[in-house]
């Protein structure tokens, strides 16, 4: 009977130390033991060296696959070498009638004569005028004149147009000159082409050339005389073809222009 008590004294403060150490330990060892590691510092012990954490193996990404180079179906057709346009097959003539381009012309101011009719061996008709360019100097001495005629032959088709340039000054450079580049701008309008920046430019160098096909021939040529006169043609080849070594169509030749620029 003397024993109990004092066994049941002992395990009081054994289960009391037991309980006290293990909240304790849970204290201290809780986050990482930082609480266990800053104990021992302020005791002046060295902390407790922890393992490093062991790195996963981190497995290698393998390169994605080339995706397959698409297949895009193309009709046969699109492969064939392509088809040249036939360089002869684009004509380009005066296709207006005698009546739009007279009367174009005369709005221009272009003032026309009375209808001419040419013995050529066929009936030809023309419509035309021609104005005397003033110079700088004595108004009863002109610098020149310009001559502008629409031509055809037997019907109201026009089958060339013609620019006269005559400088009687001998000066190429001066006021005819000029006035001869809004007089080839007023026929590129009559005939219904509009601008030819190319030619333009040519007849301001009065530079002369030949430009044949696509159904017209365009030139300019300088008369062999010793005053300066110049010729500027648009001519439309006839229609239907032209026997090997015929003679020179009627309509390419000229009509003698009105004093003073005979």
């Amino acid at each position: 009977m003397t024993i109990k008590p004092r066994r049941s004294r002992i395990w009081f403060p054994v289960a009391l130390f037991v309980m006290i150490g293990g909240l304790a330990s849970v204290v201290l060892l809780a986050n990482d033991s930082r609480n266990l590691e800053r104990l021992l510092t302020r005791l002046g012990f060295p902390p407790v060296a922890r393992p490093l954490p062991v790195e996963a193996d981190v497995p290698e990404i393998e390169p994605a696959a080339k995706p397959p180079t698409p297949v895009i179906p193309v009709p046969e057709r699109m492969l064939d070498p392509p088809v040249l346009a036939p360089q002869d097959g684009f004509r380009r003539t005066i296709t207006r009638r005698r009546e739009g381009i007279c009367s174009a012309l005369q709005k221009s101011g272009w003032v026309s004569q009375q209808w001419q009719v040419a013995d050529l061996g066929q009936r030809t008709w023309s419509c035309g005028a021609e104005k005397i360019v003033v110079g700088a100097g004595d108004p009863d001495s002109p610098a020149g004149s310009l001559f502008v005629s629409a031509r055809g032959m037997g019907s109201d088709n026009v089958s060339s147009v013609r620019l006269k340039m005559n400088f009687l000054d001998g000066e190429v450079s001066g006021p005819v000159r000029q006035q001869a580049i809004g007089a080839a701008g007023d026929i590129f309008q009559a005939i219904g082409w509009g601008e030819e920046p190319v030619i333009i430019e040519k007849l301001r160098q009065l530079q002369e050339f030949e430009i044949n096909g696509n159904g017209s021939t365009i030139s300019l040529s300088r008369e062999p005389t010793d005053i300066p006169r110049y010729n500027f043609l648009i001519v439309s080849d006839p229609t239907g073809p032209i026997r090997k070594g015929a003679a020179a169509p009627a309509h390419k030749r000229w009509l003698n222009s009105p004093e003073p620029g005979n």
